[in-house]
């Protein structure tokens, strides 16, 4: 599990989780974090983080947060990483131990900080600096403190430890089809060498600048195990070499401390399951492998674990241990090693007999299987020759059949193409005829004459298109095809039709696939009721005669979504990459506008994008795509992936590998056995593709591309005009734009002009961008003015993703799931960037569409794209529009439009100051009226001015009437003004309730009533002043006489009262300074100060000396609180400092009280300190002091006892051990009760009853053993 360390908050969402520790090296935490998740929040830069890990919990800190599609990623490293926030004083060491070296580095460090140290390596090296970094001064190569005291670092929280070995012996071992899966081995001559030539330098002892050099050259002992001589030259530094005998020995202590003679070899193993027992970095385990003849002890030296399933996934080795051989070689002498080379000379002799006799049986074995192989091929051979012949007879036989079919189709199809020349060779003849009729039954239509001479222009317009399209019409019968639809005309008693249907013209050449036609209808209807015209003009995309119909949607554009309803599902299956959608410059169709580029897919997995679509089961269907290797794909040769996916692929898949880098075309065809299925394309494997064009047809073969059917009509201007014997419409619109309407009847005219707000732009003040801001705080963006408003977003140096931009606010915050939005933007590309322009659209916490634009030139350009909007919103951030640069580059973007519809706007407006509805203005002319109005979306009238016989309405929210203006009579609605403003105005009688001025100058003030139910005077003088309600600034009086007497401020005697500037709500009494004493009601807050003394100086806090009640009764006292006798605390006392005790002040015994987390009270009790836990139960601390002084010691004699004997009676054991709660696994151990008996000295039993011994006491058997062995050793040296 990963956890928040701040409140232990378990982050359950985590995924794709890994740690990473090499040794003395990375020590890393990644994970991937949703953003649906609002703990993500929390998840920033120097933020630390608690994880399980190998060796149980350990410490970690973000260092960096990726922002991505719906989620972040976060990379951390262990805790010691903050090292390198410090700084370290000049440190000289000379020729000291390991652990002086950390314990004066410790102490080097400048300034405070929470790291211990410990190192248990007696090798003594020399180490200078000056002030350093302080991670750079103890690990950053060689001349670092890691790189001359060598050993294992191992880290665990903020404690440092450099041991001359980090791990255990362990017992685990590590076996092929039992929890080992994936091997791999390397092995390297690359860092080998069996001779070396060593210097030195050594410096005269007189003083003088003399200097004398020496060198000698030393062999591996291993020098002949290999055909070459690997030579090397080192320069000593060592203090203690001072003379060539003392260089050689240090020479050949060189190749048996360094293992610089043994061939480098580096294992990496994949762990299925737990080993035997646990293991932990630098622990040496067992590798068997018997495909490969492995079997040996290797150290760990690398590990990938996963914390939320706690589950170690990989280990990684090193060299070689050097093992037990190479300690005997550093402690023998040369009559040992003389014997040992005679015992080798021995066991390869054996060896090599063993390897003889195991080569005779594998030499008749493989004769064996020769000769069985050889059989077996000739067999297949003559099967073979059998298949050959019989799939050549029905490949000629199914040509023949083809052959003479397709001659048929051809002659056929040749005598079509004839038939529909001559139709071409009539059709203008045809269709001047029709127009000479139409033109005819215009000029008798019995409707308005003006109308009809502008109808006969237009048609004759039309004239020459159609001659035109027709001279057209002349192609290649091969590649080309004509269709005229037919051409009637219809005359009967009371209408004349007049109708050419339709001119289709296609045209596909160079495998250039459909181009854009033009269909021009023009129909003309006379009838009884009216003569009616109508023209459009449709732009169409249609398909030729012999392509099959594109059942995938959207494939030149690929929105991206669930791969339903027309969008394309992108980074499917189980592949690392990422499917990116890319804007194509270079196309291989002039429909194909984006593609698919596949990225970062490392693992060897499957990595594709796809669309659901159903199918007809039994019957075949094929896919295609054109493909091409990415200019920057890791490998030149890639896996094209083509397959219909259910819950299974089977034979429904092709992976075919290629090298191409200009686009080619592929195929795949396959029967469809399930009806519900998904289209998937892209890679499988290493690499990187680039794949447009993507195609699903059913048909065993590929054709021409084309997109799909359901796209290919879009309607671009309509032209209607009616006329009837009861009115007269004309009707234009251009699509998305606008449209304007007159009708006429008898009654009147009416003109309507409406503004379709579909091309609105969303975005707020795209032109002057007056309110925007940095997507990041250390975002580069910039205002820059270059003839219109532009951010500029620059990034340099960026080795990460970074997402610098900025974010702009909109107009709307509510959008629906699978609504189409469309931007455009002009975009000023200064510096080419290596990454995607990002455009994102956000709600409060994750992105709700998306798309990406990539720039291969510099230079202004426009950009346009469409995104669908992925889930349905009411409200989004106050800036919700992103926009951003992934990596390094430099752009200016400006004239940001965003709009509603799968569109993009043609050209820049900026919507800002309008309103998002429909907008209609409207002229009527009726008999008895003339209006004209602004009409809104819902039809309410926003402004209007209507005139008919009686008055003239004028309506608006605002009214002006500009220069001298007359007014016979005003008479206000109810006879009342709700407020009228005049300058200057001569009344006669002004009746009135209320009169408000600054002052009133008239000869004659008269009052209904003598007293006035309000008056306010500066001074009134009178003998008798009664009011229900007054107010009196100052009040002077002899006497004041009241039933109550309320007053909001006021001073009595020494003590003020009412309310407080501080809270007027709040009634307070206080002294004359308040902030010394006082006292309140209490207020309407919770925990109002209700009672106060020395408070301080600011109302908005207590000073430091303070004290004060709240009116919930709770009381804080800032200063000392001083008792006498008993004070009697009923519940707990919790106490956030320390508790001091002043015993006897007199003789100053003073002391603090201690506490614990854990423990309650502390008992003694036969030579035991019992710690009494709140949970329950206790622990104990034994109270004997354990001495080894001689002075205590009498009858000291050598002892008699064999430490041999003693240390072979005590039996070592591997085992589990489960004890006060705790459980863990022991590799090598020994039992108390084997103790008790051969040193019952050492033997104890606990208070708990549990047996334990005395290592103490078990010293000196082990020292006396050694003694015993030494001695045997030097006997066998003298024999």
């Amino acid at each position: 599990m990963i956890y928040l360390t701040n409140g232990n908050i378990p982050l359950n969402a985590a995924d794709n989780d890994k740690i990473v520790q090499e040794a003395n090296s990375t020590y890393q935490l990644s994970f991937r974090f949703p953003t649906s998740d609002p703990l993500w929040e929390q998840l920033r830069e120097e933020t630390k983080l608690t994880a399980d890990d190998l060796h149980g919990e350990q410490d970690f800190i973000i260092f960096e947060v990726e922002k991505k599609n719906g989620f972040i990623q976060v990379y951390a490293n262990q805790i010691m990483t903050l090292l390198n926030n410090y700084v370290i004083g000049p440190l000289a060491l000379d020729r000291v131990s390991g652990s002086t070296a950390l314990s004066q580095f410790a102490g080097s460090i400048t300034r405070e900080n929470p790291f211990s140290f410990f190192s248990d390596i007696d090798d003594r090296h020399t180490f200078n600096t000056d002030s350093i970094n302080a991670m750079a001064a103890f690990t950053k190569d060689k001349h670092s403190i890691l790189g001359q005291w060598g050993g294992d670092l191992v880290r665990h929280g903020y404690q440092v430890k450099l041991l001359k070995n980090g791990g255990s012996e362990n017992e685990s071992l590590f076996m092929y089809k039992k929890n080992l899966s994936n091997y791999q081995q390397k092995t390297s001559t690359k860092s080998l060498k069996t001779r070396i030539t060593f210097k030195k330098t050594i410096k005269s002892e007189n003083g003088n600048n003399d200097e004398r050099k020496i060198a000698v050259v030393v062999d591996s002992p291993l020098i002949n195990k290999y055909s070459q001589i690997y030579e090397d030259v080192i320069e000593v530094t060592d203090q203690n070499v001072t003379d060539e005998s003392s260089l050689r020995e240090y020479g050949k202590q060189y190749f048996r401390t360094s293992l610089c003679d043994m061939i480098e070899d580096n294992l990496e193993i994949s762990v299925v399951g737990r080993g035997d027992v646990a293991v932990q970095i630098f622990d040496t385990v067992s590798v068997f492998h018997e495909t490969f003849n492995l079997d040996v002890r290797k150290k760990i030296t690398k590990y990938t674990y996963i914390p939320m399933s706690e589950k170690l996934l990989s280990i990684g080795f090193g060299e070689f241990k050097s093992g037990l051989a190479n300690a005997i070689g550093n402690a023998v002498s040369d009559a040992v090693k003389n014997e040992t080379q005679h015992l080798d000379g021995i066991f390869e002799a054996k060896l090599a007999k063993e390897i003889q006799n195991a080569d005779l049986a594998f030499d008749r074995k493989k004769e064996e299987l020769t000769n069985q192989f050889t059989d077996e091929v000739n067999a297949i051979k003559a099967k073979a020759e059998e298949n050959k012949r019989a799939l050549s007879d029905e490949i000629d036989n199914r040509f023949s059949g083809f052959d003479s079919s397709m001659n048929e189709k051809l002659e056929d199809q040749q005598s079509k193409i004839e038939e529909i020349r001559a139709i071409g060779s009539t059709v203008t003849r045809t269709a001047e005829e029709a127009l000479d009729e139409a033109r005819n039954a215009l000029e008798s239509a019995k409707t308005s004459k003006d109308l009809s001479d502008s109808n006969l222009v237009k048609i004759e317009q039309i004239t020459d298109r159609i001659r035109t399209l027709v001279t057209k019409q002349e192609v290649d019968p091969l590649t080309e095809r004509l269709r005229i639809a037919e051409n009637r005309i219809e005359v009967q008693a009371d209408q004349i039709i007049e109708k050419l249907s339709r001119t289709d013209f296609d045209r596909l050449a160079n495998d250039r696939g459909f181009q854009n036609a033009t269909q021009v209808q023009n129909i003309v209807k006379n009838s009884v009721d009216g003569f009616q015209r109508t023209i459009s003009r449709i732009e169409t995309k249609l398909r030729d005669v012999i392509r099959n119909d594109n059942l995938l949607q959207n494939s030149s554009i690929i929105p991206s979504g669930n791969g339903l309803e027309g969008t394309w599902e992108l980074n499917m299956s189980g592949g690392n990459g990422q499917t990116e959608v890319i804007e194509l410059r270079d196309a291989p169709h002039t429909a194909v506008k984006k593609g698919i580029r596949v990225v970062n897919n490392t693992n060897g997995g499957n990595k594709d994008f796809g669309q659901f679509t159903d199918l007809k089961i039994g019957e075949k269907y094929t896919m295609s795509c054109w493909a091409r290797v990415s200019s920057t794909s890791s490998s030149h040769n890639v896996n094209l992936l083509m397959r219909s996916w259910t819950t299974n692929d089977t034979n429904r898949i092709s992976i075919k590998p290629i090298s191409n880098t200009d686009w080619v075309r592929y195929q795949f065809t396959f029967t469809a056995d399930t009806a519900r299925n998904k289209i998937q394309f892209g890679q499988n494997g290493n690499g990187s593709l680039e794949i447009c064009g993507m195609k699903l047809e059913h048909s065993d073969r590929m054709t021409d591309y084309d997109i799909s059917s359901s796209e290919i009509v879009s309607v671009l201007e309509f032209n209607d005009v009616v006329d009837t014997v009861k009115s007269h419409a004309q009707t234009i619109q251009r699509q998305n734009e606008s449209i304007s309407q007159v009708l006429q009847t008898a009654d009147g005219l009416v003109n309507r002009v409406s503004n379709f707000l579909e091309d609105f732009n969303l975005v707020y003040d795209p032109t002057n961008f007056s309110k925007w801001i940095k997507k990041q705080a250390e975002a580069n963006v910039i205002e820059v003015q270059a003839g219109t408003k532009l951010l500029r977003i620059t990034n340099t140096g960026k080795t990460q993703a970074v997402y610098h931009g900025f974010t702009l606010p909109l107009t709307t915050s509510t959008f629906t799931k699978g609504e189409k939005l469309s931007y455009r933007m002009e975009v000023w590309v200064d510096v080419l960037p290596d990454g995607p322009l990002g455009i994102e659209l956000w709600n409060d916490n994750s992105v709700i569409a998306s798309d990406r634009v990539t720039f291969n030139k510099t230079g202004i350009q426009i950009i346009t794209g469409t995104m669908t909007v992925n889930k349905t919103v009411t409200k989004t951030r106050e800036f919700p529009l992103e926009i951003w640069l992934m990596k390094n580059g430099q752009v200016a973007i400006g004239k940001v439009s965003l709009i509603r519809g799968d569109k993009p706007p043609k050209r820049f407006s900026d919507n800002t100051s309008t309103q998002d509805v429909v907008t209609q203005t409207q002229v009527s002319q009726l008999n008895n009226s003339y209006a004209i109005q602004t009409l809104t979306g819902p039809g309410a009238v926003s402004s209007q001015i209507n005139l008919n016989s009686n008055n003239i309405l004028i309506e608006a929210a605002k009214i002006r009437l500009k220069g001298r203006t007359l007014l016979d009579e005003i008479t206000a609605i109810d006879g009342y003004f709700k407020r009228l403003f005049v300058g200057d105005a001569r009344i006669g009688t002004l009746n009135t309730d209320i009169i408000r001025s600054n002052s009133i100058a008239a000869d004659k003030l008269i009052f209904d009533t003598a007293l006035a139910k309000k008056l306010v005077a500066s001074d009134v003088f009178t003998d008798t002043l009664a009011a229900k309600t007054a107010f009196i600034n100052k009040l002077r009086s002899v006497v004041v006489s009241a039933t109550l007497l309320e007053g909001y401020k006021g001073k009595i005697g020494g003590f003020q009262i009412g309310t407080h500037d501080k809270d007027p709500t709040t009634f307070w009494i206080t002294g004359s300074n308040s902030f010394r004493v006082g006292m309140s009601d209490g207020g309407w807050r919770v925990k109002q100060t209700a009672l106060w003394v020395n408070w301080g100086n600011n109302w908005d806090k207590p000073g430091n000396y303070a004290w004060f009640v709240n009116s919930d009764g709770e009381m804080h006292c800032y200063n000392k609180a001083q008792f006498w006798n008993v004070p009697r605390v009923h519940g707990n006392l919790e106490v956030t400092g320390n508790i001091f005790y002043f015993i006897d002040r007199e003789k100053n015994k003073v002391g603090y009280y201690l506490h614990s987390d854990t423990f309650t009270r502390i008992q003694e009790n036969a030579g035991y300190a019992y710690l009494y836990r709140q949970s329950g139960g206790y622990a104990w601390v034994s109270l004997n002091k354990d001495i080894s002084d001689r002075r205590y010691k009498t009858n000291i004699k050598d002892s008699q006892v064999n430490g041999l004997d003693v240390i072979e009676s005590l039996k070592t054991y591997s085992y589990r051990k489960e004890y006060d709660g705790k459980a863990e696994d022991i590799s090598c151990g020994i039992m108390a009760q084997d103790v008790r008996e051969v040193a019952p000295e050492a033997f104890f039993e606990n208070p708990d009853g549990a047996y334990s011994y005395n290592t103490f006491a078990l010293v000196p058997y082990l020292i006396k053993a050694i003694q015993e062995l030494n001695q045997k050793v030097e006997r066998l040296e003298t024999t």
